[in-house]
């Protein structure tokens, strides 16, 4: 039997089985960029997902993806990557990010960011940089409830327009 040492991940997932082998080997992976083309792909396989503990970078983007149960099950597993430094996450509606203490850059781009969001991005603490792209006509009404005066490490900060 051969072994694969993957380090690197990136996949456009088109199907339940390019998902499945993501799944079983993402917890190889220091650094993952997945782009879903269809909608409300099946996370029938969840339980059965490798450990993503090792990942450092990872990079989602969910075009059509509009499922609650989707977004439930990537702030889980966002929660299980302790070691995650780079998080680049494209959604229709903006994810809540747990606390993760090894987070130092956020690039989150959204149609719509809610109150909720915002209060996820003040609990990570060690952020340096952080990048909105937002889907509203005014970035600033989305960033209105983020207090930047929360996160000491903040280097770099920055909200724009967007047209998705």
């Amino acid at each position: 039997m051969h072994s694969v040492q993957l380090e690197q991940i990136s996949i456009g997932v088109r199907s339940e089985s390019a998902l499945a082998w993501v799944q079983r080997h993402w917890g190889q992976a220091s650094s993952l960029r997945l782009v879903w083309f269809t909608r409300d792909i099946p996370w029938v396989m969840a339980h059965n997902a490798a450990s993503v503990t090792s990942l450092k970078r990872l990079e989602l983007r969910l075009l059509q993806e509009r499922s609650p149960t989707t977004t439930m099950l990537l702030t889980w597993h966002l929660d299980q990557a302790s070691q995650l430094q780079l998080l680049f996450l494209e959604h229709p509606t903006a994810l809540v990010v747990p606390p993760i203490r090894n987070l130092s850059q956020l690039i989150m781009t959204s149609i719509e960011f809610t109150p909720s969001t915002a209060a996820s991005i003040r609990q990570l603490r060690n952020l340096q940089t952080l990048w909105l792209g937002v889907g509203q006509t005014d970035p600033g009404i989305a960033c209105a409830e983020l207090d930047l005066a929360s996160l000491p490490q903040l280097s770099d900060a920055r909200a724009a327009a967007v047209n998705q």
